[in-house]
């Protein structure tokens, strides 16, 4: 998985940055799916009001954390969400639509990014100050990947030292101010989770689908916290994962080791006949 930088339209984040906003719906013409974005990833708005003096590339001016990505009709999405759409009614929500249209022809549906712990910075971040190419023509939106490197945990780093935009912290004051730090902490998690190179079956892919308040990737599921991050492992048969999936509980505890870890083992089937080492390894089995 990936985030993404996304061409934001400056109406609509300025009405967000405002009114300070933690949570809003990123509204999108297009309803492809992204091939590396999903839930748990993070968006970045590239916002057009902001042009770097030598590279001319457009700035990042903050960011939001995906929980969901749904495709509705405008008028539905309108009632779903209202002014967390960006705008103050329906009319001027509506417009910035049709003005973004290429035909002229209202969309039967548009898609939905809800993001959360939403933060908006001092000034801009430019992806050249963290040595990343934003293409001058770009339409829409980019993945943040460089090879290896996740450009997101630097442009976190970066947008850290210029700090939280004024405005939006006095608005959101009762709100602790180390989001970014946070967001910091989640993104690091996030990749060495991604860097486990399992095959999973299709019944280890489906298990923690429905399990509440989680991020997934893949088909390992995380709920993060400041103080405790509960990551979910799923096994459809533990006689057969139990040593795997230690092998995955020992990396993650050393590439982590900073962070405070609850693991839990989700099946549907019985795991018994593990209670004694579930408990010397404090693991928590979870039935689904």
């Amino acid at each position: 998985m990936s985030s993404i930088a996304y061409i934001s339209d400056e109406r609509m984040i300025e009405f967000h940055r405002s009114n300070g906003h933690r949570s809003i719906n990123f509204w999108r013409l297009s309803t492809k799916r992204f091939e590396r974005f999903d839930v748990g990833s993070l968006l970045f708005f590239i916002d057009k009001r902001y042009i770097h003096p030598v590279t001319k590339e457009k700035g990042i001016i903050g960011y939001g954390r995906a929980r969901s990505v749904r495709t509705m009709s405008i008028k539905r999405t309108w009632d779903e969400y209202q002014h967390m759409n960006g705008y103050k009614d329906y009319s001027s929500f509506h417009d910035s639509i049709m003005n973004a249209t290429k035909d002229g022809e209202a969309p039967k549906q548009i898609q939905s990014i809800e993001l959360d712990h939403v933060v908006f910075f001092k000034g801009p971040v430019f992806l050249s100050e963290v040595d990343f190419v934003l293409p001058s023509r770009l339409e829409s939106f980019l993945y943040l990947v460089d090879g290896g490197r996740d450009v997101a945990i630097d442009l976190l780093k970066k947008a850290e030292t210029i700090g939280i935009d004024q405005w939006f912290a006095v608005i959101n004051a009762r709100v602790e101010m180390n989001l970014i730090y946070e967001d910091i902490h989640e993104q690091t998690i996030r990749n060495a989770i991604s860097d486990i190179a399992v095959t999973w079956t299709q019944l280890q892919e489906n298990l923690t689908y429905n399990i509440e308040n989680t991020s997934r990737i893949g088909p390992i599921a995380y709920h993060y916290t400041e103080r405790l991050t509960k990551i979910y492992l799923p096994s459809s048969s533990i006689k057969n994962h139990f040593y795997e999936l230690l092998g995955i509980i020992t990396w993650l505890k050393k590439e982590l080791e900073v962070y405070q870890l609850e693991f839990v083992i989700v099946s549907k089937t019985s795991m018994r006949d593990f209670e004694d080492q579930f408990k010397r390894l404090k693991l928590t089995p979870l039935y689904i």
